[in-house]
């Protein structure tokens, strides 16, 4: 058996106030679990499936999660441990982020090693995010080549500085030499999740990409760096529509008002009852980018 599932949580009993802070170190937890897999070699055991581990502040009152991902039960593996979110209260970032990996790791390795699960595994995990600073970077699936140029994706996430330096890139080789790095787009979490699932070429000199958050959309890099959003399914009046909110609101792509504007106006005259109701009520448009 192959561990292939891993999640970090934390739970709390009440919703105190503030609770954007108890959101946080929920969230806190959950990209420790993203970079914690990322890096994870492959586990086999006879032991679980899944692993989920959830800090807690009330051991009396934890709550299983519920997954409809085809696992069965008596593989799901859920480890809890005690904390009081108040000992957080006034804690620098960088001290609350290390000690929810702390909490977590202990309560891993408490139950790898009677189990018999090889804790160096784990080890190896803790230490390269401590040795990184919990600055999350990587390379992103195989590179790609077209005989004369090889692309390699790579990100960067810096949650610690809520997000800073948080993009994703694609880098461009010539016999072996970096010749460009261009950013393409500003989520760098989303090649840890495997929100993209190839890069190819589609001639000598430009990429494509698909974008599983919006499902219709992709990327077309060129080696020069110019890098445009475009839809595999431009017939479609609301898929214009969601391209132009992209340019216009500066999602998935560098911001350009102009060609927003534009894609918008295009969609409204293909009957796109949404992009009519952007153009004709402004009072609206912030609520048609969520």
């Amino acid at each position: 058996m192959r561990l292939t599932y891993l999640w970090f949580s934390y739970e709390n009993t009440a919703i105190p106030w503030p609770y954007k802070e108890i959101a946080q170190y929920n969230d806190y937890c959950k990209w420790l679990g993203i970079m914690y897999k990322f890096y994870l070699k492959p586990v086999i055991t006879d032991k679980m499936r899944k692993l989920c581990v959830i800090v807690t502040d009330d051991m009396n009152h934890i709550k299983k999660p519920t997954f409809s991902d085809g696992f069965t039960p008596e593989n799901d593996i859920y480890l809890y441990t005690l904390y009081d979110y108040r000992n957080f209260q006034n804690m620098p970032v960088k001290d609350v982020q290390r000690t929810l990996l702390d909490l977590i790791q202990k309560r891993i390795m408490e139950y790898a090693v009677p189990n018999n699960i090889e804790e160096n595994i784990f080890e190896e995990v803790y230490n390269k995010i401590i040795e990184n600073d919990f600055l999350f970077e990587g390379r992103y699936m195989e590179p790609v080549s077209n005989n004369v140029y090889t692309a390699q994706m790579s990100f960067k996430f810096d949650y610690q500085n809520n997000g800073a330096g948080n993009d994703m890139f694609v880098e461009i080789y010539k016999d072996n030499r970096l010749i460009n790095k261009i950013k393409f787009c500003g989520i760098g979490w989303r090649a840890a999740r495997g929100y993209i699932k190839y890069i190819e070429w589609i001639d000598e000199n430009n990429l494509r990409m698909d974008n599983l958050n919006d499902g219709f959309l992709y990327w077309k890099i060129s080696i020069d760096g110019t890098v445009e959003l475009d839809s595999f399914q431009k017939s479609y009046n609301h898929n214009v529509f969601r391209l132009g909110l992209c340019y216009y609101y500066g999602k998935e792509i560098a911001g350009n008002k102009e060609k927003g504007l534009e894609l918008i106006e295009k969609a409204a005259g293909m009957g796109c009852k949404s992009a009519n109701e952007w153009l004709v009520y402004p009072q609206w448009r912030k609520i048609w980018w969520g």
